[in-house]
């Protein structure tokens, strides 16, 4: 199907790297024929070398399954990561994995640390877009001051936002409300908001131009605020064979930016060094394990001038993380 080009692209370069296909001046060349065993047979054999890998392995083999449906325009791919509207596919993934399990708690140093910075009689405002399935937002949640915390939980789904209400009903200094992060945020109710701190976990790649984005967060960022950005930092190809059977994978338009949705933590920074932002600093989220999650954090601080809105926030200085544990 014409939808799925940029997927097809992916898998030819998959077969290109190894040594399956050559790209000439006509197309494709077929060097030698690819590794036929059976899938099932190699999944069982990575699950039981790597039981940690389990939850990403489960999501590959199904969507795999039906790689050639997807293809040909036959198979609707969010009937596979989602079938029947349910998040119980995708839902591990983002909680109990564990690449999910040491971002969040890396995420949850940086608000720790921002709390303690933020003097004792500020109101912390936070804002986090794009919460999905509130992963990150569970493990944020118990570590903020009830009496001075005004939380926003914030995704382009309504399903999402009403999910969560019901899930963290338990701290009523959260509200929730719907925000597409491509469309003008002072006609979705942020009009003349700041915030001292705004959190992203894996969602930003999703949208077409990454500049836009990130001058509209920073419109509702407080001098001297702090973006919090977890991204995969690194392509792989079980993503591409998941996620990127969904269109919206590969929607981006700012190609002079980037031919692959995902950027690297370098150029991650040299955005936001050119976006707004006075300093940008990754963290490689490797932790003290050797479990390559290529994931990278990055703690992006506003520049001191004010953006013509709100209260300027406290001072911020920078954060320190040493010996993260991602517990």
């Amino acid at each position: 199907a014409d939808r799925h080009r940029h997927l097809l692209a992916s898998i030819l370069r998959m077969f290109e790297e190894e040594g399956v296909l050559a790209r000439t001046a006509e197309g494709w060349r077929v060097l030698c024929a690819p590794d036929m065993r059976d899938p099932g047979h190699i999944a069982e054999e990575i699950s039981s070398r790597h039981p940690e890998a389990t939850i990403e392995l489960s999501l590959t083999t199904q969507c795999g399954e039906q790689l050639a449906g997807v293809l040909k325009g036959d198979v609707d791919p969010l009937n596979i990561l989602f079938p029947g509207g349910s998040f119980d596919a995708v839902e591990p993934l983002y909680r109990d994995s564990i690449g999910a399990r040491i971002y969040n708690g890396t995420m949850q140093e940086v608000v720790a640390h921002a709390t303690a910075l933020a003097p004792a009689n500020h109101t912390l405002r936070i804002l986090e877009v794009g919460a999905g399935t509130g992963s990150t937002t569970a493990s944020v949640l118990p570590i903020l001051p009830p009496g001075r915390t005004r939380y926003v939980f914030t995704d382009v789904s309504p399903a999402f936002t009403l999910r969560a209400s019901e899930a963290f009903s338990a701290y009523p200094f959260v509200v929730y409300q719907a925000l597409d992060l491509e469309r003008s945020f002072e006609t979705q109710g942020l009009a003349g908001q700041q915030f001292d701190l705004i959190l992203a976990t894996n969602c930003l790649h999703a949208t077409r131009d990454l500049r836009a984005t990130l001058a509209r967060l920073r419109s509702v960022l407080a001098p001297s605020g702090l973006l919090a950005v977890i991204e995969s930092s690194r392509a792989h190809r079980w993503l591409d064979i998941t996620f990127g059977l969904t269109e919206g994978w590969w929607r981006f338009e700012d190609r002079d930016l980037r031919e692959h949705p995902l950027l690297t933590a370098p150029q991650w920074q040299s955005l936001l060094a050119s976006s707004g932002f006075s300093s940008a600093r990754a963290l490689p989220i490797e932790a003290e394990r050797d479990v390559p999650t290529s994931q990278s954090l990055i703690v992006a601080q506003a520049s001191h001038e004010t953006t013509g809105a709100a209260t300027p926030a406290a001072p911020a200085d920078w954060l320190g993380l040493a010996g993260c544990t991602g517990q």
